[in-house]
């Protein structure tokens, strides 16, 4: 049996190669390289115990538990209020830039793989053409964000429930939720919370890996692409397997790559920055203003290697892009 994730590396890797070569190569490596910078900055997704047993009664350690409980209840209901009226209006604001970020890292990826499918690299008309598919998939992820919030604030509750147990507090202060804070209601709550993250999970691998590229490849929508996926992934559960294999062991040697790149940029800079230094010190002693020039002169290196970094090592990332491209169509019969 032939298993498409380890045929697909040479073929991968040819089309990479293919794409970093020929005239024009410093500008169309420039763009591509910036695309895959915006859309890895923009990727980027247990209860304690309780009882006797956990108590601690002595030492520093046992002053915790009232201290925490004083300082709970000496909270007024106006300053409980405020602090919610904050975070609801905080949590509003988060999650519209999260909304604007989804939708540009959207177009980005759509913008990244038509560069690589045409050897053509452009920014702002290809974030132009698939706005409307990305408004769709950015639909999709905004409604399985809010559908796994409950279980995120879920987690939230274990994580506190579990600490107020773990120091002694007494969990009336959760208020209408001390009745879930008992080891029995915190088990329950706790295993519910682990499945449902871990489907979400699931079905976000399932639109990163699949759903995102079958909308490329066709015209249909984020909600039926997703559906489509499942269907695949059932079909072709072992070839899925492997492929999970393949890519974990691909990323390691990808980072171990990167890894050893950014040490060999990284060296002669560190060593230049030291000399620099050193010739720097005398003239910080007698004008300490121009440690603040240093300081920001600093941060823009940093800026600036991180950058130079990233469209270096653009060809890793973009054989990615076209490894995950090439298996979904060998899945499709393409």
């Amino acid at each position: 049996m032939s298993f498409y994730a380890l045929d697909l590396i040479g073929p991968a890797i040819d089309k990479t190669t293919a794409f970093f070569k020929g005239p024009g190569l410093k500008t169309k490596w420039i763009k591509i390289g910036i695309l895959i910078m915006i859309f890895e900055l923009l990727a980027g997704g247990g209860g304690g115990g309780g009882g006797p047993g956990f108590s601690t009664n002595n030492g520093s350690l046992g002053e915790i538990g009232p201290t925490i409980q004083s300082t709970i209840t000496a909270i007024t209901a106006e300053t409980w209020m405020l602090i919610f009226t904050v975070a609801i209006v905080g949590f509003v604001l988060l999650f519209l830039v999260g909304i604007i970020l989804t939708q540009l890292r959207n177009i980005t990826f759509f913008a990244i793989v038509e560069s690589l499918t045409t050897n053509k690299v452009m920014i702002i008309p290809y974030w132009k053409k698939f706005w409307g598919k990305a408004v769709s998939l950015t639909i999709l992820q905004v409604i399985l964000s809010l559908l796994s919030l409950p279980f995120v604030l879920a987690l939230l509750f274990l994580l506190v429930a579990g600490l107020l147990l773990f120091f002694g507090v007494n969990t009336s202060v959760l208020g209408p939720f001390a009745i879930l804070a008992s080891l029995p209601a915190l088990f329950v709550i706790g295993s519910i919370t682990i499945i449902a993250l871990l489907v979400f999970f699931i079905i976000g691998f399932l639109v990163e890996q699949f759903a995102m590229y079958w909308m490329y490849v066709s015209e249909i929508k984020a909600f039926e692409a997703l559906k489509k996926s499942v269907g695949l992934v059932k079909q072709n559960i072992l070839q899925v397997i492997v492929l999970i294999i393949t890519k974990i062991v691909l990323g390691l040697v990808i980072v171990i790559v990167a890894m050893i790149a950014v040490l060999i940029i990284a060296v002669p800079l560190v060593i230049i920055g030291l000399l620099a230094l050193l010739v720097l010190i005398p003239l910080l002693a007698l004008a300490p203003i121009l440690l603040i020039i240093v300081i920001l002169a600093l941060i823009f290196a940093v800026l600036i290697f991180a950058f130079v970094v990233n469209i270096i090592l653009a060809p890793l990332s973009a054989f990615l892009f076209n490894y995950d491209l090439m298996f979904l169509k060998k899945l499709l019969g393409k």
